[in-house]
């Protein structure tokens, strides 16, 4: 059986390396897209728009099936966006520490001549008090500024969090398990097909 071929629609080092570590054969482009600002007040739906738009945008020509997703950090309510400077950074590991917050990441599946399959996977995130040191080291190390909410949980951020409840893949920007099964259902081909090639 001919399976169809996978498009990564991201330009995220994360999302690729979750997909070569469950061992299907991918390849990536990146999407010129406009991303929505907050969706009626709601992160789900704001996630899910932005992975519609990123599925929607690239032709998705016989065979193949496109994976597009958006994640974002919400605290109270308030999308906590990526910093972009050494004080932004600082500010999202302030209002995390002691507290918990959520990570959605909206999954869109593309592929001709079929609509758009759409979920969202959430995950809430503790982390325990941090010291005012260690928030300082830690924006030092650079690895906030490309991440959703300003850190990577597969980083040395690790040693912030306190416990998890849901996807810890999900936290990196892509709900892995999620997506085997949404891909299961697309397309009726069990997961492990993918994997005999």
């Amino acid at each position: 059986m001919e399976l169809p071929h996978l498009c990564l629609a991201s330009s995220s080092p994360r999302r690729s390396q979750l997909l070569t570590l469950l061992g299907l054969p991918f390849s990536v482009v990146v999407p010129q897209v406009e991303e929505s600002n907050l969706v009626d007040g709601s992160v789900e739906k704001t996630v899910l728009e932005n992975a519609s738009r990123k599925a929607r945008a690239l032709a998705t020509p016989a065979g193949t099936i496109v994976v597009a997703a958006d994640t974002l950090v919400a605290l109270d309510g308030n999308v906590v966006a990526k910093p972009a400077t050494v004080e932004e950074a600082t500010r999202n590991l302030e209002l995390f520490s002691g507290r918990s917050h959520r990570v959605l990441t909206g999954l869109a599946l593309a592929a001709e001549g079929k609509p758009v399959r759409l979920s969202v996977t959430e995950t809430k995130v503790w982390f325990r008090k941090l010291e005012a040191q260690e928030i300082r080291d830690y924006v030092l190390t650079k690895e906030p500024y490309d991440k959703a909410g300003g850190y990577g949980i597969q980083g040395v951020a690790c040693l912030f969090v306190d416990r998890i409840e849901g996807s810890f893949s999900n936290v990196m920007g892509l709900p892995t398990e999620k997506l085997l099964l949404e891909l299961q259902a697309f397309t009726g081909i069990s997961p492990f097909s993918w994997l005999r090639q």
